[in-house]
């Protein structure tokens, strides 16, 4: 059988095409593809950020977060086949900004209970500027939706907690007779609850995160350690970052 001149054609056992004599012509060009999917992807999550923000979970559907991002309902039902797994891939992109956050804090050279006292600060600025982190810790208030990795990163937070405060009471900042989980739940769930009442009243939170550590550094700190303490609370809430 004859062939045209320049037609390819393959070879048997093989990947290859005779009549291609460059062999980048047949390279695929994933990234491109790669990038149009992450952006298309990207604009239905900061499509539901925007919708969740301004309406709630609850109150959301899918089709307004198809018509926000301006896309197809397949294709958002490709990348987020339910309004519960697009909640957990904001809450997942939010634990990452949370994350990229508090690293330079717990792993600075300062002592541990300047660290912790830093850390809730920096948590309620980058709750205040930050769209994704914002919504992504309101969603993880409804945990049942959320599944794992809104529990999960309450649970792991807790433990850092924790564990700051008990190399704060060997460094001489916290006591020695208090238990280091208990202390840390209480810290967390005040921290929590701070947020939360900040946001229902239209509240300062950094005002409102100092009345905290205000009402409970005499519970967890040593009596010598206080007034450096209380002074670096009130310095974090005038920096508000």
């Amino acid at each position: 059988m004859c062939r045209t001149k320049g037609t390819a054609r393959p070879v048997p056992g093989t990947d290859r095409f005779q009549g291609l004599p460059t062999p980048h012509r047949l390279k695929s060009h994933p990234v491109p593809r790669q990038a149009r999917a992450e952006a298309t992807r990207q604009g239905i999550i900061d499509a539901a950020v925007q919708l969740f923000g301004e309406f709630g979970y609850a109150d959301t559907d899918m089709t307004d977060v198809v018509e926000r991002a301006r896309t197809t309902g397949g294709t958002c039902y490709y990348y987020f086949p339910t309004k519960s797994t697009l909640a957990t891939a904001i809450i997942e992109e939010a634990n990452r900004g949370i994350a990229a956050e508090m690293a330079p804090i717990w792993e600075s050279e300062a002592p541990h209970m300047h660290r912790l006292i830093t850390a809730t600060f920096r948590f309620v600025a980058v709750t205040e500027n930050n769209p994704v982190v914002r919504v992504g810790y309101q969603l993880r208030q409804a945990t049942r939706h959320a599944g794992h990795s809104g529990a999960g990163s309450f649970g792991d937070t807790e433990t850092v907690f924790a564990s700051s405060i008990k190399r704060a009471a060997r460094e001489g900042h916290a006591r020695a007779d208090i238990n280091p989980r208990e202390a840390a739940y209480t810290l967390f769930a005040a921290l929590v609850g701070c947020r939360l009442l900040a946001d229902a009243f239209d509240d300062d939170p950094f005002e409102r995160l100092a009345q905290v550590w205000r009402t409970t550094l005499p519970s967890v700190a040593r009596e010598d350690a206080l007034p450096e303490l209380n002074r670096l609370v009130r310095a974090r809430a005038r920096e508000r970052r």
